[in-house]
């Protein structure tokens, strides 16, 4: 390699290194750490007794339904009641339970879905060996502090 190429080279290296940098310190990198809303709400739900003994009790359940309408269903009894102290919530989830595949009812499933999922992969490393041994390898290289704990 002549001293020219090389010389291009190590800037090529310098300048992709500055833009990994930068991507990131993007904005919308700073702006979710300040902001960390999922870790807000888990600290919101948490607060609330009522709350987080129905959300425990509807994600236990969550693995055995097997369609959106059951899963709205589900939201509907476990976040209706009562206990969970929170009207808004009850009122949100006020859709009708005599048409289980009503838009707002389909809706609010997915969103609870998606919610469990992301909370899952941010605890959970894995589902088997390989996946756990991986997420390993990444927050190893990331220099990030964890413990494991091995279920099951």
């Amino acid at each position: 390699m002549t001293a020219v190429a090389s010389a291009l080279e190590q800037r090529i290296q310098e300048l992709a290194a500055h833009i990994l940098q930068i991507g990131r310190n993007s904005l919308w990198d700073r702006l979710r750490e300040s902001v960390q809303l999922d870790e807000k709400l888990m600290a919101w739900a948490m607060a609330n007794e009522g709350l987080r003994v129905q959300l425990f009790r509807l994600i236990d359940a969550l693995p055995s339904l097997r369609s959106k309408a059951e899963v709205a269903r589900h939201l509907q009894e476990y976040l209706g009641a009562e206990a969970v102290e929170v009207k808004p919530l009850r009122d949100l989830l006020n859709f009708s339970t005599e048409n289980p595949h009503h838009p707002a009812a389909i809706l609010a499933a997915n969103g609870f879905g998606v919610a469990v999922e992301t909370l899952a992969r941010k605890y959970i490393c894995g589902a088997n060996l390989a996946e756990a041994l991986k997420t390993i390898d990444r927050l190893r290289r990331d220099r990030c502090s964890f413990t494991i704990d091995l279920l099951g």
